[in-house]
Formats: structure tokens, C-alpha cells, sequence
């Protein structure tokens, strides 16, 4: 235990000064803290009385922020909107530490907020737009990537399908990434079935998983270590299977297979588990670790994560502290 405690802590040493690439669906996460007064007179549904608010980081901007958290320096490209929300993600992306190339359009920046009351999630309420990015948009994202992208060897995408990240995202990665970069990715299924450029290692949940196979090969479902492998093979990368509180499956693309448990101090919160997992394994892959290290080390900071009452960048320190568990 001793032995693998040094190694992993070695390994988080190694993050600081090391760069990535985040390219993705920027959002707001709002979380409005409320005290319970009981029932409402006119309908019969809970009555709160709003004590605090909190707004943090999500979505691509979530992984950037656990980057930086790690001691990588974290450059991150988005859009934005002209609006309050933008004003508060921007400010807290930037006091993260993180670099931020955005481009601002007439959409409204994605907002979600989050209602709690004593430990109960009562309910989310999500501002965003459903239109498409235009063709000059595009076209101003496209420049910002491929200046961005050319001074990185690991690119991280984070999909939120707010628009960010289409099918020609790819070919434009393929022509202006370094030749020897990796690309990992947090892609909707949709997205994957369209990917037509390089990608190294994905990260589904079990749920988007089990819906590319369906899109990719189709019959009875197999369990989760002949999902992940399927998936490796048909895609030809890394597949690291997020599965909650059953932990994660890491195949990779020459047919090799780890099991991965949960870590974690009583879940609370899965909300932006996901995009520590993708952060932890970019900051790794970058010190060049292999990928049932990386994978083990995000495996124990998704138990950090889940274990706060909101979406949470986990620190190098914490993780140095939970190295313990391994």
C-alpha cells in the first residue's frame, strides 16, 4: 500500500505545469439554498424561503476547473451569451485560474439552478437556447480552436449537445492538433456515431453506452466489461465506462480490461462527477500515465466528487489525502 501511495502521489505532482485543452459546452450551475415553511396556501407544494445562492462552474467549464484544481495550466474554449450568467461563470472560470477563450453570441449562456432544501433536491430549472450556432459563429469558434489547438498535445471535448461540439468539429481537431496529441472525450451518442476524426479515449455513463451500442452494433445487451470491450473495438480507443456506484470498466483499445469499485464517503451528488472523471484522466495522460492508472485515480476523485452537496472541483490536495483508499 505504501508503494502505491507514493506512485500515485508522484503521479499528482506531476500535474502542475503540465497543459490542456478543454473545448466544450460552457453552463452555469446555480444552486439556490433554501429553508422548508412548510405548505404553499394556494397550491399544495412545498413553500421555501430562499437563504443563499451559489453558483459554480459547469459543464465544460466544470472540467477546466478541476484541471486547474490539479495544478494543470487549463486553457478552455466556449460560448457564451450577453447576459448575467456569463458575467458570473466568466468571472468564476477566471478566478479558477483557468484561460478562457470565449465566444460571445446572441444565445443565452446555459444556466441551470438547482432548488434544495434540507438535504432534499426539489427541483432544476434550465435557461439555455435550442438554436443552433450560426454559420459566422461557427466560423469564429472554428478560428479561436484551431489557433488554440495547435499549442496542445492532450485536447479534452466535453459535450453537453448545447452546440459546441458537431460533427465537423473533428476534421477541423484532425488538421490543427499536434500530429502525436491525444484526444479525450466526453461525447453524446449522437456525437460519437458522427465522429469521424481522431479520438483516443472516451468516457460514457452507462446509460449513453448502452445507446451507442444499440447504434453501433444493435442486439441483446451485454454486461458491462463486454459493453466497454465492444465499444473499444468498434471505436477503436480507450472506453472508460462510468457506472456510478458501481464504480468504472477501463477496456482498451488492445483488449485490456480493469474493474475499478466506487470510492466513495457516501454519495450525495452525482451532478459533475462526470467531468472530474475526464479531468483526471486528461492531467494524467499528459504526465503520461498509463491508462489503468489514470483511470484508477479518477475512479477515486469521482468519490470526492459525489461526495460534496454540489458540483465540486477536487483539488490535488484532496485527492493526495484520499490516496489512502486506493
Amino acid at each position: 500500500m505504501a508503494d502505491q501511495t507514493e506512485v500515485y502521489g508522484n503521479l499528482l505532482r506531476q500535474f502542475s505545469g503540465k497543459q490542456v485543452l478543454v473545448i466544450g459546452d460552457l453552463m452555469l450551475d446555480t444552486y439556490l439554498h433554501c429553508g422548508a415553511l412548510g405548505v404553499a396556501n394556494e397550491a399544495p407544494v412545498p413553500l421555501l424561503e430562499a437563504l443563499r445562492q451559489e453558483d459554480v462552474p459547469g459543464g465544460a467549464a466544470n472540467v477546466a476547473c478541476n484541471l486547474a484544481a490539479l495544478g494543470v495550466a487549463t486553457e478552455l474554449i466556449g460560448v457564451i451569451g450577453q447576459d448575467q450568467a456569463a458575467e458570473s461563470l466568466c468571472s468564476r472560470i477566471k478566478a479558477s485560474g483557468v484561460v478562457l477563450h470565449e465566444l460571445v453570441t446572441e444565445r443565452p449562456t446555459t444556466h441551470k439552478t438547482r432548488i434544495l432544501s434540507e438535504g432534499h433536491y426539489y427541483l432544476r430549472v434550465d435557461d439555455e437556447g435550442s438554436s443552433t450556432l450560426s454559420e459566422s459563429e461557427w466560423e469564429g469558434l472554428v478560428q479561436i480552436i484551431e489557433e488554440r489547438s495547435r499549442q496542445h498535445e492532450v485536447v479534452v471535448i466535453s459535450d453537453y449537445a448545447k452546440g459546441v461540439v458537431q460533427a465537423k468539429l473533428s476534421p477541423v481537431l484532425a488538421r490543427s492538433c499536434p500530429k502525436n496529441s491525444t484526444i479525450l472525450a466526453d461525447l453524446k451518442p449522437s456525437s460519437v456515431l458522427s465522429w469521424k476524426g481522431p479520438l483516443d479515449v472516451l468516457t460514457p455513463n452507462a446509460k449513453e453506452a448502452q445507446q451507442l451500442f444499440s447504434g453501433l452494433k444493435g442486439g441483446s445487451l451485454p454486461p458491462p466489461q463486454g459493453l466497454a470491450q465492444t465499444l473499444s473495438q468498434k471505436l477503436n480507443c480507450c472506453v472508460v465506462l462510468t457506472q456510478g456506484s458501481e464504480g468504472m470498466t477501463v477496456a482498451s483499445s488492445a483488449g485490456a480490461l480493469w474493474n475499478y469499485p466506487a470510492v466513495s464517503q457516501g454519495a450525495w451528488n452525482t451532478s459533475g462527477a462526470g467531468d472530474t472523471v475526464l479531468a483526471v484522466l486528461a492531467a494524467a495522460t499528459a504526465c503520461g500515465a498509463p491508462i489503468e492508472q489514470a483511470a484508477r485515480l479518477a475512479n477515486l476523485a469521482a468519490g470526492l466528487a459525489v461526495s460534496t452537496p454540489h458540483t465540486h472541483a477536487v483539488s490535488a490536495n484532496e485527492l493526495a489525502g484520499a490516496l489512502v483508499q486506493l
